[in-house]
């Protein structure tokens, strides 16, 4: 089928189903949270540095938004904007988030969690969701307001609605293995790790072959810190998908 629809390749994610002789050509962390039907017992499995964040951010008054409503992805892309302006990576388009929210968030599968400050919203997260299974699947923050710990109350309050709501596990999404702080912010939320392996077939050799991938630090990063904000959105919109 690929050959008939002329695809180049196909990168393929997990590998149970591979053949024994088949190496994987990178792998990634996975992490998964088991949501247990009383949110107390799950944040009682939280690491102590976790709790003890998710704690401080209630003492610094930030408060948490659940909601479906296009304001609200509006409000997290202006906190993704300035976060992929940090790591050094333009951000995805506008429309992209548009898409996010038209064909999932819309229709009941996911919601955006944000976190406010006397009204400023200092961290948020998009999630995505079944009845059943839940992804986190983009985060970002105002590096001004880290202290106030609004991420971490961002990800509990969203815990406790996927819970409320019958969900049974929470995925936080692949980790690059050389990423010590990301999988250790993962692991403390009590999350179990597995190894997921990322494969590509190429349909002209007929054969399996590496996935290039870089998610280390590069010219290109520190030259998306430099631009403006305008402009590093108008990279984005070209780049995007091919940046991650």
């Amino acid at each position: 089928m690929a050959q008939q629809r002329r695809w180049k390749h196909c990168e393929l994610r997990g590998g149970d189903w591979l053949d024994a002789g088949t190496e994987p050509a990178v792998t990634f962390y996975g992490h998964t949270l088991q949501l247990l039907t009383d949110p107390d017992k799950v944040f009682a499995r939280f690491g102590n540095g976790t709790r003890g964040a998710v704690k401080q951010a209630v003492k610094n008054g930030v408060i948490v938004e659940i909601s479906r409503d296009r304001s609200a992805v509006r409000d997290f892309y202006a906190l993704q904007v300035q976060t992929r302006k940090k790591h050094g990576v333009p951000p995805q388009p506008a429309s992209f988030f548009d898409h996010v929210h038209e064909k999932m968030i819309e229709g009941g599968f996911g919601f955006t969690s944000l976190a406010k400050v006397e009204g400023r919203t200092v961290a948020g997260a998009v999630f995505l969701a079944t009845a059943k299974r839940a992804v986190y699947k983009f985060a970002a923050s105002d590096s001004e307001y880290a202290k106030t710990r609004g991420s971490n109350l961002v990800l509990w309050e969203a815990i406790r609605h996927l819970i409320v709501n019958g969900c049974e596990q929470l995925h936080f999404g692949r980790t690059s293995p050389d990423n010590d702080g990301l999988r250790n912010f993962k692991l403390s939320w009590g999350a179990e790790e597995e190894m997921i392996p990322y494969t590509r077939f190429e349909t002209k050799q007929l054969n399996w072959v590496p996935v290039a991938r870089h998610d280390g630090e590069g010219i290109s990063n520190l030259i998306s810190r430099a631009l403006p904000s305008a402009v590093n959105r108008f990279a984005g919109e070209i780049l995007y998908p091919h940046l991650d």
